[in-house]
């Protein structure tokens, strides 16, 4: 079960606790998979933070992504739709926000 708490995430599969993040994170996604537009609301909500100053990273599993480290689809799609907002797919969660923070400096 996700969290309600802002900045911090957990489900039932991933840990027992939340995991608190700073910056703030900001969770898009359903119990649907696919094609309930979830990508291109990320991509238009990356780009409206990114317009008023902030330092937005993108984060995701990497799900069915490809051997060569090109990603997935999603990454893939959202790479074309704002090519210049850092994704990183790690199906660490708590390590990919590090990654994020840490190598792209974002703080959103």
């Amino acid at each position: 079960m996700p969290s309600s708490v802002p900045g911090t995430s957990a489900t039932a599969c991933e840990s027992s606790r939340p995991t608190r993040s700073n910056p703030p994170v900001i969770s898009v996604g359903n119990l649907t998979t696919g094609g309930t537009g979830k990508t291109p609301l990320v991509a238009w909500l990356a780009e409206h933070l990114r317009e008023t100053g902030h330092r937005v990273g993108l984060l995701s599993r990497g799900y069915r992504g490809e051997d060569n480290g090109t990603g997935n689809d999603e990454k893939k799609l959202l790479e074309a739709l704002c090519g210049d907002i850092p994704h990183v797919q790690d199906p660490d969660r708590v390590s990919g926000a590090d990654q994020a923070i840490n190598a792209h400096e974002c703080n959103v």
